[in-house]
């Protein structure tokens, strides 16, 4: 039988408690987190669609909000002055009624969106998406209708 020393057995499980540490660090960034490119760019505010029972925004506000460009690349996102951090960009396949009922206590009467609908997570708002250039921007209690900005 060979003996191990204890600083030596230490430091070998400190090595793998590194390594560990450092995976769970990694695989969820990259498997939950990921960039999703099909949200960058620019979209436009069209139309305000409802309100969650909470808001930030009163309905003057949001109708000021409307014509405003959203713009959302890697590191930022920003709508008018304000300007958020990086985002995860976590993508969800959720369903509409539960989702909308359970986060903003509304139903989706007004929004327009598929039973089965695609949640990205921003920084600081989600985006609902309807299609490749149409989606439903919630921000600060406001549903919004966005189109995206030709390039």
């Amino acid at each position: 039988m060979t003996h191990i020393n204890q600083p030596t057995l230490f430091r070998a499980l400190l090595g793998v408690m590194a390594c560990l540490a450092l995976a769970l660090t990694i695989i969820p960034a990259c498997a939950e987190g990921h960039f999703d490119p099909g949200v960058t760019g620019q979209w436009k505010l069209t139309s305000v669609l409802d309100f969650a029972d909470v808001t930030a925004l009163d309905e003057n506000e949001a109708q000021r909000m409307v014509g405003k460009v959203l713009k959302i690349d890697r590191a930022t996102i920003k709508l008018g002055k304000r300007t958020c951090g990086a985002s995860t960009f976590r993508v969800e396949r959720v369903k509409r009624d539960s989702d909308l009922r359970d986060n903003a206590h509304l139903r989706d009467t007004t929004l327009g969106l598929p039973k089965q609908v695609d949640v990205i997570e921003l920084s600081c708002a989600f985006l609902y998406r309807k299609t490749s250039d149409r989606a439903v921007l919630a921000w600060e209690g406001v549903f919004f209708d966005v189109v995206r900005v030709p390039r």
